[in-house]
């Protein structure tokens, strides 16, 4: 039954390629009286194993297919990393000009990180409690 579903397959491969594979496979055989190249078969199984080498280098090799697609991942993370730091650097941008301009931003800034106090403020420390021991 699979053998019946792939025949069609395998006859319109077999008419399509095969009268084109044969005439290459001619022309490479032909001795030098006739019209062909009159490779010997041992040359040509090194033209096809050193076309197939030069096919797997370029896939494969350092500045191969595969290298080239791990480049563009790298390339995509790269650049969402700029993303994310012109982002950090517009919002530090903002925080330079409240900073600057905005006096309440200012005392905030200056009571929450060095935890100065206005006169007249009551300040309260909470202190955890110790615990006994037995």
């Amino acid at each position: 039954m699979a053998l019946a579903s792939r025949s069609p397959l395998r006859r319109w491969w077999r008419q399509r390629l095969g009268p084109p594979l044969a005439r290459a496979r001619a022309w490479l055989a032909t001795d030098a009286s006739g019209t062909g190249l009159g490779l010997p078969r041992a040359f040509m199984a090194f033209l096809v194993i050193f076309g197939v080498g030069m096919i797997l280098v370029s896939l494969v090799g350092d500045q191969g297919w595969i290298a080239y697609l791990r480049l563009q991942g790298e390339r995509g993370q790269l650049r969402q990393r700029i993303e994310e730091t012109r982002a950090r650097e517009a919002q530090l941008r903002r925080e330079i000009h409240a900073l600057q301009d905005d006096p309440a931003y200012l005392e905030q800034v200056a009571r929450k990180l060095l935890g100065l106090v206005k006169p007249g403020d009551v300040v309260i420390e909470m202190r955890p409690k110790r615990k006994s021991h037995p």
